[in-house]
């Protein structure tokens, strides 16, 4: 009869020590464990009390993790009950949004919450990855990536206080400084004056050396502008093209040409051509003994031309090129 007592009050002490309040081990079977009302853990009677903390100190062995979860997630539910499988949950309002296909893991925080769903330390120091409450990924390291990275269309990729890559619309980059206020150069390859860049200055584009000292060469096997005129009026109805084929009409010396390209320091390069017939859709003068120069101008408006002396019969075929 005492020994049956002692085996009974012993067996009752040891409840008391696995199964009371505090920290406690998670059960070795079972589909959940309640820790604000635990059930059996351990064995087969299911205790009373409250844990505050869930401990696991075993060490992981081969092919053996030291805490393991197995199942996988609901998938015949909503985005509202596909709940993850492993739920992390402050009482947050229940999101509607959960994957129809399934979740692993997951969180839901209240509103309010400001802290890091995710972050990691080594040995101490400072967090080398965070996932903020705002969605905001932060990594100390390099980021490696096997398939496309995708960002927002209204986001942007940019160094800390420097600059930023934007796609404002589809087919167009746009490159700025931290402010999105404007951009200096492209640098090619380098930052001194050994390597080229593009350089911005206001709206011209410039080819500069990468250190900004000095602008450099730039070559092509081809340069086009934008409009190229072509006019037999006078005077020689251009817009705003920087080259062009006009007349000097028959009995005439001067032909004036209206362009708003002209400035008070443009370079203006005339040529005569008597092959520009098709162009102009007029006959040229082959009479090529004549000399032309640039009499006047008028900043954004028009230059004159004037001819040595007037052409006969037919009218004087010529090309102009302003340099800005």
């Amino acid at each position: 009869m005492k020994k049956t007592f002692l085996v009974v009050f012993l067996l009752l002490i040891f409840q008391v020590l696995a199964y009371g309040q505090g920290a406690g081990s998670l059960p070795a079977g079972g589909s959940s464990v309640d820790l604000t009302n635990p059930g059996p853990i351990g064995g087969s009677t299911p205790a009373a009390g409250t844990f505050t903390t869930v401990t696991s100190t075993a060490n992981g062995t081969a092919s053996t993790p030291s805490v393991s979860l197995t199942g996988a997630p609901y998938t015949a539910g909503t985005a509202t009950t596909n709940v993850p499988l492993f739920y992390l949950n402050d009482s947050g309002v229940a999101p509607t949004t959960w994957s129809a296909n399934g979740t692993f893991a997951g969180a839901n925080a209240p509103s309010g919450f400001t802290g890091n769903f995710l972050d990691f330390h080594l040995n101490g120091g400072a967090s080398i990855f965070k996932v903020a409450s705002t969605g905001s990924v932060t990594l100390n390291g390099s980021l490696a990536s096997n398939g496309s990275v995708n960002a927002a269309g209204t986001s942007s990729m940019f160094w800390s206080g420097r600059s930023q890559i934007l796609s404002p619309l589809d087919g167009i980059i746009e490159l700025a400084n931290n402010g999105a206020s404007g951009f200096t150069r492209l640098d090619l390859g380098g930052t001194t004056s050994s390597f080229g860049a593009i350089q911005t200055n206001g709206t011209t584009t410039q080819s500069e050396l990468a250190d900004g000292t000095a602008q450099a060469p730039f070559s092509a096997s081809l340069f086009k502008t934008e409009t190229n005129c072509a006019s037999s009026a006078s005077p020689a109805v251009c817009a705003s093209a920087s080259t062009g084929s006009i007349v000097v009409a028959a009995g005439a010396t001067t032909v004036t040409v209206n362009t708003t390209n002209v400035t008070a320091n443009s370079v203006i390069q005339i040529t005569e051509d008597s092959s520009l017939g098709a162009k102009l859709s007029v006959t040229c003068n082959t009479t090529l003994i004549r000399t032309y120069a640039v009499s006047a101008r008028s900043a954004g408006t028009s230059f004159t031309i004037t001819s040595s002396a007037a052409p006969t019969t037919n009218p004087a075929c010529l090309n102009y090129l302003v340099f800005n």
